[in-house]
């Protein structure tokens, strides 16, 4: 059966709400590739969407670019890779260095 169809984007514009006042706040978003709210999610300046297919990308995610919103696309993969990216995600710190002045580089950029 396939699920019904909504606007992705307004999912990830009510989690970035959620986030605003959150500190070290994450948040998870899935649709059919991820893309679509990756991209509205990244529109606001505390939000830093990666979209990932693998644990080696949620981990990179995390230790590069201190990514706090994990993106996955349903239709991109499976149940078992989605935990395993899940959990790398959550369980991986942020590096400091050339990577915290990339994360203050992308707040700076400004958004919404």
């Amino acid at each position: 059966m396939d699920a019904a169809r909504v606007n992705a984007g307004e999912y990830a514009v009510r989690l970035a709400g959620a986030m605003r006042d959150e500190e070290g706040a994450v948040g998870v978003l899935v649709c059919g590739t991820g893309q679509a709210m990756a991209m509205t999610a990244n529109r606001f300046t505390h939000v830093r969407a990666a979209l990932c297919v693998n644990g080696f990308m949620a981990r990179l995610a995390r230790q590069h670019n201190d990514a706090n919103v994990l993106a996955m696309g349903a239709e991109l993969v499976g149940e078992g890779l989605a935990l395993e990216c899940l959990q790398v995600f959550l369980t991986t710190e942020a590096l400091s260095g050339i990577y915290a002045d990339r994360c203050q580089m992308l707040t700076d950029l400004g958004g919404l």
